[in-house]
């Protein structure tokens, strides 16, 4: 009977890293991120024929909570009826909280019951961040589409606002503190369509007025991401990534990210690869691919093919999870998540014939590894963090796992993959 629970256990934790398992969705999964060890997947609002109105087949904008060992709900809501901005939204995940804009409205939901705690603001409001004692949000405001727009940036204890001119089509905004503590706030701005003078905003949150560093980065950006002093610039029509130093205020580099036409560069993050033992940029295109680029060179290094048109991306530890949006060809909405195993940067077309077992149970203290003979080998627990134990006996292809605390690990020789459950 015990071996049988193991057993059952193994298979369970094995889940959560091949990308073969999904976690299905409402329609249009378009957003996530992690909080208190759940996957929270934001779906947009499904209008088939874009009229306003709820028709047959049409969907309300939706959250889900998801269990990331099991795959399953825990825990799920639908909106209203109305134009929920699920890719840009706000969070201070150290305090459970995340401010989304829901119509005209900001409406603040605490994460881990996903209860409204109050309506904060109102207007034309595209994106947004708080502050980490969310006292203090920064809002995209977009009177039209071809009009120059402002961030507004409001306190939410006194409802004193103070308005940032900045450009045409402001979209994701963010709060930034930089190792020298410079506070900032970032932005992107789209501008008119079809110019191809999108730009990156820097704005000095210890100047009044605001002052603000603009740059150019080209057609229609879509999204950035920092790590350290680098912001990292999605620009979509131009089909690169814009390096931007946030210290000096300048491009530093630029990665091109070899899509074209309309399957352009979505979304990115940056995740230190224990093989390269180096940063790596995951970028999402809507060529139905994670595209990988080492930092340190600006390579492309691999790809992981999808079975949709991506668009969130988000890490949990070795797993990247990514909402697929859109079906191929078709741009029908597509319905699930889908995680992958970056140590094996597998993808679900490479995984119908496994050659490797999904997992090891060690009910000793040594373990014969399934890799080549002489193979280095690289143990990781379930967060990704690595441990003490990475030696290989060659000659036997065994390695002496008795000091491991109870858990999941992950061996990894950097082309394979294998769970291990001591």
């Amino acid at each position: 009977m015990r071996s049988f629970i193991l057993a059952c256990a193994l298979a369970l934790t094995c889940t959560s890293s091949f990308a073969q398992n999904k976690a299905a969705t409402p329609p249009l999964p378009s957003a996530v991120f992690f909080d208190d060890g759940f996957a929270h997947v934001l779906c947009a609002r499904l209008d088939a024929d874009y009229d306003g109105e709820i028709d047959t087949g049409d969907a309300s904008a939706s959250w889900l909570v998801i269990d990331p060992a099991t795959l399953s709900v825990v825990r799920s809501q639908q909106f209203e009826w109305k134009d929920v901005k699920v890719t840009r939204s706000g969070s201070s995940l150290e305090k459970d909280v995340l401010d989304l804009v829901i119509g005209k409205e900001v409406v603040r939901y605490q994460t881990t019951t996903l209860t409204p705690l109050g309506s904060l603001f109102e207007g034309k409001i595209f994106g947004l961040d708080a502050s980490q004692d969310l006292k203090t949000l920064w809002m995209s405001e977009r009177p039209s589409f071809t009009e120059p727009g402002n961030v507004i940036e409001f306190n939410v204890d006194t409802k004193q606002t103070t308005i940032i001119p900045v450009g045409v089509n402001p979209q994701q905004v963010s709060y930034h503190q930089t190792a020298s503590g410079l506070e900032q706030v970032l932005l992107i701005c789209e501008e008119l369509f079809g110019k191809a003078n999108g730009t990156f905003s820097i704005v000095d949150l210890k100047t009044t007025p605001r002052a603000q560093k603009v740059i150019e980065v080209g057609d229609t950006p879509n999204y950035f991401v920092t790590d350290g002093d680098t912001a990292y610039v999605v620009v979509n029509g131009s089909h690169t990534i814009v390096m931007v130093d946030l210290v000096k205020h300048e491009k530093v580099g630029t990665i091109d990210a070899g899509t074209s036409g309309f399957d352009g560069p979505r979304e990115a993050a940056v995740w230190f690869d224990p093989t390269l033992k180096s940063k790596v940029l995951l970028v999402s295109t809507f060529d139905e691919e994670i595209r990988i680029f080492n930092l340190q060179t600006r390579e492309h290094i691999k790809s992981i093919k999808l079975a949709a048109k991506p668009e969130g991306i988000a890490l949990r530890g070795n797993d990247l999870w990514v909402t697929q949006t859109f079906r191929k060809d078709t741009y029908e909405p597509a319905s699930d998540v889908a995680i992958y195993d970056l140590l094996s940067a597998v993808s679900v077309n490479d995984l119908e014939t496994p050659s490797l077992p999904k997992g090891i149970l060690a009910t000793s203290g040594s373990v014969r590894l399934p890799f080549e003979p002489g193979s280095s080998v690289i143990i990781t627990d379930i967060t990704g963090r690595l441990t003490a134990l990475s030696a290989v006996v060659s000659g036997s292809q065994t390695i002496d796992c008795s000091m491991l605390p109870h858990g999941t690990y992950l061996l990894s020789n950097g082309k394979e993959s294998v769970k291990l459950m001591r």
